[in-house]
């Protein structure tokens, strides 16, 4: 199995993060996972080291959110997300072999455990480099048993692996990856963007929005962040997304929809930020997404596909911190 993309980036003194996330979807029992790894820096303070669990189920809509939050020694990681070991004083462990994942959290906003088995689907790596940071991904498949505060999730879950690095974080954020397509099982999707503005506008020329198309062997890759006003800026609020990309050939637009929070399993979290201070990032595992492909310049359609199991993230500018811990609810 490749690792190579999964590399550390230790953050420097001067401030960043470095970030590693598993996320997936069981078909069987509509029930899903995300896993967040995390070294966060800040210019004055010391590192922080992150582990935090988030597990959902549509039939009860019910989320729930465990995360452990510490200290750590600068320039102590392994060299590689898929091979460390992190033991903490409150008895909270996570380990990374390989192939498995497991870990056990005990905090006082409540107990965690998972135990996972995976399979990377090496031919799907991607990597994006932004502005700000840089992102790649890999899908993979996951069998295995996560709990956070009392919920449990289990059974063979498709997803992916991915990994943001970077000195610095907008004011606004979004994430989509897709790879259960409506008969089309050859098609994945990963793309994120980031906004300059203190609040998204109708048209924010400086909206930076990148991604990665694979449909069976074709790879597409939409990474043209300068000049930013050669694409349509972004419509996005905390539960939808719409965008387009270009490149040298095709145009790619994206609308995503989570849904309403009461029909819809969403989670929310405060996510510290390098510089200082906070916001919170929402999501959910069962977005719906269409794709529509366009040669450059055209009009007419090429493809379109559409799926009901996109994940979707956002963080918007000036969002409110309600908690003074970890949250659980959209």
């Amino acid at each position: 199995m490749k690792t190579s993309i999964f590399r550390t980036h230790q953050p420097s003194w001067q401030g960043g993060f470095d970030q590693f996330l598993q996320w997936g979807w069981c078909n069987r029992n509509e029930q899903a996972f995300w896993l967040r790894q995390q070294v966060l820096a800040r210019p004055i303070s010391s590192p922080l080291r992150e582990a935090s669990l988030i597990v959902f189920t549509r039939k009860p809509i019910e989320t729930a959110l465990v995360q452990e939050l510490r200290p750590d020694v600068p320039g102590k990681s392994s060299a590689d997300w898929l091979q460390q070991q992190q033991n903490v004083e409150s008895g909270s462990f996570w380990t990374e072999r390989n192939d498995q994942s497991q870990g056990r959290l005990f905090t006082s906003h409540g107990s965690a455990q998972w135990q996972l088995e995976r399979r990377v689907d090496d031919s799907s790596a991607s990597l994006l480099s932004g502005l700000f940071d840089a992102a790649s991904a890999q899908s993979c498949y996951f069998d295995g048993q996560l709990t956070a505060a009392g919920l449990t999730v289990s059974g063979v879950f498709t997803g992916a692996m991915a990994q943001r690095w970077g000195k610095a974080v907008a004011p606004g954020f979004v994430q989509v990856q897709a790879q259960n397509f409506q008969q089309n099982e050859d098609v994945k999707l990963f793309a994120y963007g980031h906004t300059l503005a203190s609040q998204w506008q109708s048209r924010e020329p400086l909206a930076l929005s990148f991604a990665h198309l694979k449909i069976g062997q074709e790879q597409h890759v939409f990474d043209r962040w300068l000049p930013a006003l050669t694409v349509d800026a972004p419509r996005l609020d905390s539960f939808r997304w719409q965008a387009s990309f270009v490149n040298k050939t095709y145009r790619l637009e994206l609308i995503v929809d989570g849904g309403n929070p009461r029909l819809v399993p969403w989670a929310a979290m405060n996510e510290r930020l390098p510089l200082g201070g906070r916001r919170v990032i929402k999501m959910t595992p069962f977005a719906n997404l269409t794709l529509t492909l366009f040669k450059r310049g055209e009009t007419q359609a090429l493809k379109t596909f559409k799926s009901n199991q996109a994940w979707l993230t956002t963080a918007m500018p000036g969002s409110e911190v309600r908690s003074r811990g970890p949250v659980a609810q959209a």
